[in-house]
This record gives C-alpha cells, structure tokens and sequence, in this order.
C-alpha cells in the first residue's frame, strides 16, 4: 500500500490534487488569490485582457489614453486610486470608440449605446431644470 500523498503547502493527506501536482487544490487557490493581487500581474491580465477583448496592445491603449488627456472622452473625470479609464467599444461592430469613465461607460450600456435615448435623458434634465428655475416645483421636491 502506497503512503497518502501530503500537500507540500499544508501537509494534509489525502487532499483533492490537480494533474501531478503535490499541492493540494485549496492551497492552490490560495496562491493564485495572493498572486493575482501583485501590481505586476494585475497591470498583466489587465494588458491581456485589453489585447484579448478589444485587439489593442498596450502601446496603443497609452496612446488613446494620451490623445484623450488622459481623461473620459465624454466627461472631464480623470481616473484616480482604483479606478480606472473603461474601453469603450461598438457592440456591433467591435471597434474600439474611446477610452471613457466607469460610469459614463455604464451610462452608455444602460441606454443601449442609442442616442435618441440620451437625448430623451438630456430633454428630460433641461426641462427639470428650466421648471426649477421658474418655481413650479415646491421646494420639498427640490
């Protein structure tokens, strides 16, 4: 009788373990957990992620991000902390329309990339505001 296979990482026997490796599938999740979180390998799936989704290598995404000055194309929103620029693509066609803010780009998403339903958006705020302006809406509203 062969001796039970023990992780290398937490020395339990007999563990659920992937293809010939000597760590344990919990310890391994782990690890990848603890890597994943290095700016290094984050700022790499980022990149891969960009190539893969959008066809833009890194170079190009730092070119846009440059020709935008390094802000939201549609607002003036500059990414800060942990927040980033979002790619901005057709979802028809696939190409790529600018680099945009989290929320700008959910704007977006949320109207289904139509502009006759951001226009009825804008319609909407202007007249609110004009009705503002002239009191018609009680203050409580306000």
């Amino acid at each position: 009788m062969t001796p039970p296979k023990l992780c290398k990482e937490c020395g339990e026997p007999d563990k659920e373990y992937q293809g010939n490796r000597r760590v344990c599938k919990d310890c391994r999740k782990k690890y990848f957990r603890r890597h994943a979180k290095k700016p290094k390998v984050k700022k790499q799936n980022r990149d891969y992620w960009i190539k893969k989704q959008y066809n833009l290598n890194p170079e190009e995404f730092e070119a846009l991000k440059a020709a935008q000055g390094g802000r939201c194309k549609i607002c003036p929103w500059e990414p800060h902390g942990k927040y980033r620029l979002d790619v901005d693509h057709c979802h028809e066609t696939g190409k790529v329309r600018g680099l945009l803010c989290p929320w700008c780009n959910k704007m977006l998403g949320f109207a289904r990339d139509d502009a006759k339903v951001l226009a009825g958006g804008i319609k909407y705020l202007i007249e609110f505001e004009e009705r503002e302006k002239s009191e018609e809406i009680p203050p409580q509203e306000r």
